[in-house]
């Protein structure tokens, strides 16, 4: 029965995330427990728990006394998301060439 528990933990965190990282929940936005729980088909336990997994992830600002609101997404946000972007992907795609089929290499190259 643990192991279902945590599997509904998951899958609400999860679905949520996605959600809140598609914009389906945008920054700002007011966000209610048990409406989440009974869009999710879920009970509220799950869905209190990866609220409060998606607040220590930065996703969510619990409020007492006022609500669950979707966390804003800063300039600054972007701006490191961008920076590490640049920092990282040259060196995956120079770890990931060797792996690759040369017609693809040849095909990235005349792009």
């Amino acid at each position: 029965m643990a192991a279902n528990n945590r599997d509904l933990k998951n899958k609400a965190y999860e679905t949520i995330k996605e959600r809140l990282l598609d914009c389906t929940y945008e920054p700002g936005t007011l966000l209610n427990e048990a409406r989440l729980a009974e869009d999710l088909g879920f009970s509220r336990t799950p869905v209190r728990e990866a609220i409060s997994r998606l607040e220590s992830d930065g996703f969510v600002k619990i409020m007492p006394k006022k609500g669950i609101y979707v966390s804003d997404i800063l300039l600054s946000d972007v701006l490191q998301i961008f920076q590490t972007r640049i920092e990282i992907e040259p060196v995956a795609l120079r770890m990931a060439a060797p792996y690759l089929p040369e017609s693809e290499l040849i095909q990235f190259r005349g792009k």
